[in-house]
């Protein structure tokens, strides 16, 4: 009785690791937290950062953005919003245009973002995750 019972039991619980529901704590089975930081967060604990920080982000744009001709000649200024992935390796990946004002300043916003420098990624449950993040960058005569 006891043997089948151990048997039983054993079946059982091999079930749930075959299954990918691992009830123990073993660092073996990393299938579950993997697919759980597979997408980019939208909210951590800790946010990715410039390096340097804002001020220094700030002077990196400032320094970098070129007016396009285009939107001198028509008058265009505004904010162009940037979105983009801060891979778990402080990459930028997936940037596109969440909000554009046109006259060559969208397609200048992206070149700025994708010629950016790796950033210090976002930490989440003690484990550097991607997360989406949204950047404002600011067009003015």
């Amino acid at each position: 009785m006891h043997k089948i019972l151990i048997i039983s039991i054993i079946a059982f619980w091999a079930n749930l690791t075959v299954e990918g529901q691992n009830l123990t704590d073993s660092p073996k089975d990393t299938t579950k937290v993997e697919k759980e930081y597979a997408e980019p967060f939208m909210y951590v604990e800790q946010m990715p950062t410039f390096p340097g920080g804002t001020e220094a982000m700030d002077m990196y744009i400032y320094n970098e953005l070129k007016y396009p001709a285009e939107a001198k000649e028509k008058g265009i200024s505004g904010q162009v919003i940037v979105q983009f992935v801060v891979s778990k390796e402080g990459e930028i990946q997936k940037s596109k245009i969440a909000r554009g004002i046109g006259g060559g300043c969208n397609e200048e916003a992206l070149r700025i973002v994708n010629s950016m420098p790796k950033w210090n990624p976002a930490m989440h449950n003690g484990r550097t995750v991607a997360i989406t993040f949204t950047l404002p960058i600011k067009f003015s005569l």
